[in-house]
């Protein structure tokens, strides 16, 4: 059963014509947003207090709560991963390392257990350590797609589990840390579905411009909130640590 009940909303101070990218929250409830626009790394408060900035020169597409101080951020049109320092004292945040990805051009980023799983463009999946190293493939596709396809991943109730948006093919499937299929289901809106996260019952949420919705184990869609207008670009969406909260950003 889906845990959302109720949806509260404040104001983010966000610099003029924002792409928001990617959303995450860390176990202390900041907010990191990583805006295509502005080329950087913005931090709030729980509160949605303005905190920091920090300027990644690339355009990121996503951006990955490691742990309270340490955040992963991808530029794939640069082939690299950032590591962010978050300096809690002074309320700062700046790159601490860059990593080149070669020829991989991750898109989404999401923790699981003690690494985080970094999917590209042509939906291949990878297990990184703590310093944005490559540790093994979880899934490799090799299936070509246009460059500017952004599939999203998600971390879902066990520590051994994803979620894939496969956002070519409108599909929305459950893999093992193996690489082994779980479920696999195909999206019946029209809309393209923009991103997906897990709660701690393992329900499966999507978004797209007109609505969020919640999956069933048997492929079914279970319309949530309908937006009263029409969003102009696609929303991001994000769990907290203990996954009874559900963060949405466009």
């Amino acid at each position: 059963m889906p845990i959302l009940k109720s949806l509260c909303q404040w104001s983010l101070i966000l610099e003029k014509n924002t792409y928001v990218r990617g959303l995450t929250v860390t176990e202390d409830g900041h907010i990191f947003v990583c805006d295509r626009s502005s080329k950087k790394i913005t931090q709030f408060n729980p509160d949605g207090k303005l905190m920091s900035r920090c300027d990644v020169s690339g355009i990121p597409w996503d951006v990955c709560a490691f742990s309270n101080s340490v955040l992963f951020v991808t530029l794939p049109q640069k082939s690299k991963l950032l590591l962010l320092q978050r300096c809690t004292g002074k309320c700062l945040l700046a790159v601490s390392l860059a990593v080149s990805t070669g020829l991989k051009k991750y898109v989404s980023l999401t923790k699981v257990s003690n690494g985080v799983l970094a999917c590209d463009h042509d939906a291949n999946v990878d297990m990184l350590d703590s310093n944005a190293n490559v540790i093994s493939t979880i899934i490799s596709s090799m299936n070509k797609t246009d460059t500017n396809v952004s599939h999203r991943i998600c971390s879902g109730k066990f520590a051994d589990i994803f979620w894939m948006l496969n956002i070519s093919l409108k599909t929305i499937s459950c893999h093992r840390l193996d690489g082994e299929l779980l479920i696999y289901h195909r999206i019946a809106f029209e809309e393209n579905t923009s991103d997906i996260c897990a709660d701690r019952f393992n329900c499966i949420y999507g978004c797209d411009k007109k609505r969020i919705y919640s999956l069933t184990l048997e492929g079914g869609e279970n319309i949530l909130w309908t937006f009263k207008q029409e969003l102009k670009n696609h929303p991001r969406m994000c769990v907290n640590s203990a996954r009874d909260k559900l963060f949405k950003l466009n």
